[in-house]
């Protein structure tokens, strides 16, 4: 028979994991658990908050107090009210976001935003640890917003941050007023300010390398104190719609590269740095007869984007650059002709233009990539050292004048040392037998091809039973269709 307990024995228990038992005492249980999250290195917490979405990283501050110190201290601060499920509008035309507008619902997210805000900082004060990355996403709806947020960059300033990005807006699409924010950091390299409006600021940033002003609105007084703040300054993008900005003066010795996207103003721009490398201009009308560069003999890249002008005009500001050696132009749909004479060009990519008549006189231009119409390229064989041509097809309909084209934008890049054709066509690429008397002669200098068709129109050997025929000397094909790759290679 089983022994009975005696009355008044407690039953024995099997530790569980996370307590300890002690003999001490007799048969006293000792409940204290064992912390064993408080007790992982700071390390290894921090390498889990980075391996976490910033909304879950911002949860595990409940696990314990330690870990709540330790996300509190954390180097990189990520602030986005849609973190907390709030949501903006989208403009139905575009994929712009509407920081204006709120989905219904929202206000309740929002506070619960703001308490997390205050709460944040009021633990970060706390501690004394630096801050390497700042960034601030959110609509300021009043006055205890607005200070909360002029709190936030202070704090950020103070603490040695490296980057700081804030993007902010007011309601009724009124841009956030950054006034009267002193922007004294020893520190700062990058910032990127969005959609606000910068007045009656202070500028003290020796250090700033990277210079990004989205959708700012500033005048003329505040935008040379921002440049004279930092004179360190090598990349400047801007974005600006301002009326009381007649001319931008960039004059900062230092700046490589400076970027012109979408003005809305009617003003000038005077580019001064003897160490100029790169510009990128994004427009909607014709500006070039707006912009001075006083040095471009150092400029070595340049990225034109919706530029409309007359295609002499085009041509001659691309061509006033000597030592050009990248170029980009997208966009450009009223563009017709382009005479390109480039003697270190290397590398040109022309993107979602019409029907265009590209001359290139570049013997140094080893790649090119296109998207577009039926662009010709004459002349493009005298580049001998051409290595790598992709062209992006995308045919509304593959009749005899798309094939025709094909053709000799074959035999134009035939002595390219790479040529990749990528088509995202649901039809297949086949050229038609009926057009063998139009397309002759055979193409017998390509020697390497890469196609790749998103579609399953046709089979592998369809395709290339309709390309071999026309290209007699080829050595190796890769073609893939979907995601299946094939490098078939000819016996010559």
């Amino acid at each position: 028979m089983p022994r009975r307990r005696k009355r008044g024995q407690k039953k024995s228990r099997t530790p569980k994991i996370g307590m300890t038992m002690t003999t001490g005492g007799g048969d006293k249980e000792d409940t204290d658990r064992v912390d064993r999250i408080s007790s992982l290195p700071i390390d290894i917490i921090r390498r889990i908050h980075l391996c976490l979405p910033r909304v879950d990283a911002v949860r595990t501050s409940v696990l314990s107090q330690r870990w709540r110190t330790i996300w509190a201290s954390h180097p990189k601060i990520y602030l986005n009210e849609e973190d907390f499920g709030a949501e903006f509008s989208v403009f139905r035309d575009k994929d712009e976001v509407d920081f204006s507008k709120y989905c219904d619902g929202e206000k309740e997210k929002r506070k619960a935003f703001l308490t997390y805000l205050q709460k944040s900082l009021d633990i970060r004060h706390k501690y004394f640890e630096h801050v390497d990355t700042f960034f601030l996403q959110m609509t300021v709806e009043n006055a205890s917003a607005e200070s909360l947020v002029k709190k936030w960059i202070d704090f950020a300033l103070k603490k040695k941050v490296k980057t700081l990005h804030i993007s902010l807006k007011s309601r009724y699409g009124k841009r956030f007023d950054l006034c009267n924010i002193a922007f004294i950091a020893a520190t700062l390299v990058d910032l990127r300010i969005e959609y606000c409006q910068i007045s009656n600021c202070s500028f003290i940033l020796p250090t700033l390398s990277s210079l990004c002003l989205v959708d700012v609105f500033i005048e003329d007084n505040d935008f040379k104190d921002l440049l004279a703040g930092c004179p360190g300054i090598e990349q400047l993008r801007i974005t600006l719609y301002s009326k009381k900005l007649p001319t931008m003066v960039v004059s900062n010795p230092t700046l490589k590269l400076f970027g012109l996207y979408y003005p809305s103003f009617n003003g000038k721009v005077l580019i001064e740095s003897k160490h100029l490398e790169s510009l990128e201009f994004s427009f909607s009308r014709k500006f070039m007869w707006d912009i001075e560069i006083t040095s471009r003999t150092t400029v070595r890249n340049l990225r034109l984007r919706g530029v409309n002008d007359q295609d002499r005009t085009l041509t001659h500001f691309i061509n006033e650059f000597p030592l050009l050696e990248i170029l980009v132009i997208s966009d450009c749909s009223n563009l017709q002709n382009l005479y390109l004479s480039q003697r270190n060009l290397s590398s040109f990519e022309i993107y979602q233009v019409d029907e265009v008549e590209v001359r290139i006189d570049a013997p140094k231009l080893k790649s090119l990539e296109y998207t577009g119409g039926l662009t010709l390229f004459p002349g493009i064989e005298a580049s001998k050292g051409l290595e790598f041509v992709r062209f992006y097809l995308n045919p509304e309909m593959l009749n005899d004048g798309w094939y025709i084209w094909l053709r000799n934008i074959l035999e134009c890049f035939a002595h390219a040392k790479h040529l990749s054709l990528i088509c995202q066509s649901e039809q297949a690429i086949i050229f038609p037998d009926e057009l063998a008397e139009v397309l002759l002669p055979t193409i017998n200098d390509l020697k390497n091809l890469e196609i790749r068709i998103d579609s399953f129109a046709a089979t592998s050997q369809q395709i290339l039973d309709g390309f071999v025929w026309i290209l007699p000397g080829l050595k190796t094909l890769s073609l893939t269709l979907g995601s299946i790759t094939k490098v078939i290679e000819f016996p010559q």
